[in-house]
């Protein structure tokens, strides 16, 4: 993934393309608010020296109108994600 640190904001509005609302588009502009002065931020990797890994998870649950939810995980072993998914 190009940019895993709008993973999840992707995932969520690629769900309200067939009915975006004023809430959808407010965010969407927040997103790219965000990419503007990140657009050349490079993804660094780096072990911590611990030899430990790292899984980070969150999820929220029934956010949509159809009560479907969102999980997203970031495996780490150190600094920057080495696989993100949404």
């Amino acid at each position: 993934q190009a940019r895993p640190d709008i993973s999840l904001a992707i995932a969520y509005l690629t769900t309200r393309v067939r009915k975006p609302n004023q809430s959808d588009w407010s965010k969407l502009v927040q997103m790219m608010k965000f990419l503007k002065p990140t657009v050349k931020d490079r993804l660094t990797l780096k072990l911590d020296g611990s030899k430990k890994r790292y899984w980070h998870v969150d999820a929220s649950f029934a956010v949509h109108p159809d009560f479907r939810s969102h999980t997203e995980a970031t495996f780490t072993m150190g600094e920057g994600a080495i696989t993100s998914n949404s």
